[in-house]
């Protein structure tokens, strides 16, 4: 990759990130609060934080899918933005919808802030820009913009300081690099690559949209006004449902099954594949260690193919999903799909063939956030939320997104947030889905 001749680029390569300005995925990233909040100095301290992230000091310039540049980009609108709703989930997605429009006014920058303020509660919305950050590296600025913030407002400039060097320091290493450092000394390229390719796969539902189709359906697709289609449940009656067999299995992999079950169940009542069959999707796995995660702003995440029979129970599904997620972090295999893709985009091929996988679904816990509800000054924390938009720019950057994507929030007291992607034929199918896994729930 070509760096600026203009000014040295402090981002490494990650080739990912020219695939994903290609799907111009705009993720809203929504924390919510009860109390009040210091508008004016939430504003200052996301200011002192961003404005120290080298990163969002530039814009990425795509040529090709092995060829972009990082050119340093200085001069940006406002970034920060406030609004007063009577109804927050209504303005939240709405702010979905709109979400291009906040960031072109802007002049494109990759981290806005919406605070929404209703009556005794707010949301601080994050607008993020897929090819900046992941989820993960999102998380990890909003921490250092709240450290910021409680500092100032508990008197501790010292603290405050600490966050501003923090934010300095978050780098981007290249994916050669990044892959080379995690590698164990028993890593086994070979062996991945062959677990890979003997794992069974299938979308027998047809819910991938095929790589010949993306042209003639995108701009369809950016003339439609795209709400989010989400969801929102208590997880307790899943959790000792699963765990009543199987006490090991994680919130995630329970959350997991449920999605494995809705599209078994749609498939079944549709007629669509054999009375047993195999669930297939992708899930989108964090390759740092939590210890350096902090350190690293950027998109880190292998895609790590997953598949259970479809018409086993809840439990067992769970019980497969967890066994598969603790052979992934023992085998690295998360760090084998993320080199895959970075190899892919070098040989141009990705967005070139069809996938038999039903889904993608991705994780966005902020975990700091969940340790307690005092974690913003003078506020009580009430839920993590999400919405997101996308507008491909051509069919590479829509094969990122061309089935169903599912964004998983957890938020206190075993609530579930899910949010689906666009679909880029309609949002028919993802309504299903989510009424699906809705019915699940009710009958646990």
């Amino acid at each position: 990759m070509e760096q600026s001749t203009n000014r040295p680029s402090p981002i490494g390569t990650l080739y990912l990130e020219g695939l994903m300005s290609r799907a111009e995925i705009l993720f809203n990233a929504g924390y919510q609060f009860k109390g009040t909040i210091d508008a004016e100095q939430l504003e200052q301290s996301f200011l002192a934080i961003v404005d120290n992230i080298a990163k969002f000091n530039h814009q990425l310039n795509y040529r090709d899918q092995d060829s972009f540049s990082w050119q340093h980009q200085p001069q940006y609108q406002q970034r920060f933005h406030h609004i007063q709703a009577d109804d927050l989930d209504s303005a939240f997605s709405d702010l979905s919808a709109n979400a291009f429009e906040i960031r072109e006014s802007s002049n494109n920058y990759p981290f806005n802030l919406v605070l929404i303020s209703g009556n005794d509660e707010f949301i601080i919305a994050l607008l993020n820009s897929h090819e900046f950050v992941d989820a993960r590296s999102s998380a990890n600025v909003f921490d250092l913009i709240v450290k910021h913030y409680n500092a100032v407002k508990a008197g501790d400039d010292k603290l405050a300081h600490t966050a501003e060097l923090s934010a300095k320091s978050l780098k981007t290493d290249s994916a050669a690099a990044i892959s080379r450092q995690l590698k164990n000394a028993d890593y086994n390229t070979e062996n991945n690559l062959n677990r890979l390719q003997n794992l069974a796969v299938a979308d027998d539902g047809g819910y991938g949209v095929s790589v010949h189709e993306m042209d003639a359906l995108l701009p369809p697709f950016k003339a439609r006004y795209r709400k989010p289609v989400n969801c929102q449940f208590d997880l307790t009656r899943a959790i000792s449902a699963c765990r009543k067999q199987y006490p090991e299995v994680s919130k995630n992999a329970i959350i997991n099954a449920l999605i494995h079950q809705a599209i078994y169940n749609l498939n079944q009542t549709n007629d669509k594949g054999a009375k047993e069959q195999t669930i297939a999707g992708k899930m989108v796995v964090d390759i740092i260690p939590n210890d350096d995660r902090h350190n690293h702003v950027g998109n880190y995440i292998g895609f790590v193919p997953l598949s259970t029979d479809g018409h086993i129970s809840l439990a067992d599904i769970a019980k497969s999903i967890n066994d598969y997620i603790v052979e992934v972090k023992e085998t690295q295999l998360n760090l084998t799909c993320f080199d895959l893709v970075e190899d892919l985009a070098q040989q141009k091929v990705i967005g070139t063939a069809n996938e038999p996988f039903s889904y993608i679904i991705t994780n966005w816990n902020n975990y700091n956030f969940l340790q307690g509800k005092d974690y913003l000054h003078g506020c009580e924390s009430v839920a993590h939320i999400s919405g997101v938009n996308v507008d491909p720019i051509d069919a590479t950057g829509a094969a990122l997104i061309n089935r169903p994507v599912f964004v998983v929030n957890m938020s206190f007291d075993d609530q579930v947030y899910i949010s689906l992607f666009p679909s880029l034929v309609d949002d028919k199918i993802n309504q299903q889905l989510v009424d699906e896994i809705m019915n699940i729930q009710s009958t646990l």
